[in-house]
């Protein structure tokens, strides 16, 4: 739930949709709803992969930069044993 604001502009909104109230100075009211949209926009993931200098050593790694889309970002990697038939 978003706490009441006296300004107008809200920030930081989650996606979903939202009942907006604006009171005059003489108390008159007018509600509107509308809704905020994920903007995933267009985004791009690129990999750097090393491998490891022999098997079964550690010394390989993988980096991966974003761009595009909405910040922040949150990058994770899984380990997988076995390659993907």
């Amino acid at each position: 739930m978003v706490e009441q604001e006296t300004n107008d502009t809200i920030i930081n909104l989650a996606p979903g949709i939202y009942e907006v109230t604006v009171t005059s100075e003489n108390g008159c009211t007018e509600t509107r709803d509308g809704e905020v949209e994920l903007d995933t926009g267009s985004y791009n993931i690129e990999l750097e992969i090393i491998d490891p200098g022999c098997s079964g050593n550690s010394t390989g790694s993988i980096s991966a930069s974003s761009t595009g889309g909405v910040s922040p970002y949150i990058l994770f990697g899984v380990l997988v044993t076995q390659p993907f038939l």
